[in-house]
């Protein structure tokens, strides 16, 4: 649960640290950043009344506008939770890296979100035992390393991978 956390919180902080400086020099991550503004100005269009344009007119009234548009980006990328193998994957294919753990273990890491999922959620009780039968999830000490350690490796790979990037 903790290395869950401290892994959305770290890749969280890593989006906010690196991408302006990324949307600088990586074609790829500009591209994103291009994708994501083109569907916010649609959002945008599509809106009614006061919020009509109101994206397009703090673009055009702001000294920086590419900074205003990074800023959105990096709040788009991190105002929900990164606690899935497929928001992972958001993130790397934001910031243009390849992270080969979410890649090769797909299935331990949607395992290790799922136990983290059940701990938060239900408190790892298993429900459905019959009235007044809950019965709580036994883990095994190793499972939960092993879990816990592909979550810490995976961000160790997107700092070192960002890191690369930006030297």
């Amino acid at each position: 649960m903790f290395a869950a956390a401290g892994l959305d919180s770290a890749i969280k902080e890593l989006i906010r640290g690196s991408l302006r400086k990324l949307a600088k020099s990586d074609e790829d991550v500009q591209d994103g950043l291009q994708s994501f503004v083109k569907s916010r100005l649609r959002k945008d269009q599509d809106a009614g009344g006061d919020a009509k344009n109101k994206f397009l007119a703090r673009l055009l009234m702001s000294p920086e506008s590419s900074d205003v548009l990074v800023d959105e980006y990096v709040l788009f990328l991190t105002g929900s939770s990164l606690q899935s193998a497929s928001e992972l994957n958001k993130a790397a294919k934001a910031l243009d890296i390849e992270v080969t753990e979410l890649k090769q273990e797909r299935k331990e890491t949607k395992d290790a979100f799922d136990i983290r999922n059940n701990i938060i959620h239900e408190l790892d009780v298993r429900f459905g035992a019959g009235q007044g039968q809950r019965k709580r999830n036994n883990r095994r000490k190793n499972d939960l390393e092993t879990k816990s350690n592909l979550l810490l490796d995976i961000g160790d790979s997107f700092i070192k991978a960002v890191e690369k990037k930006l030297e």
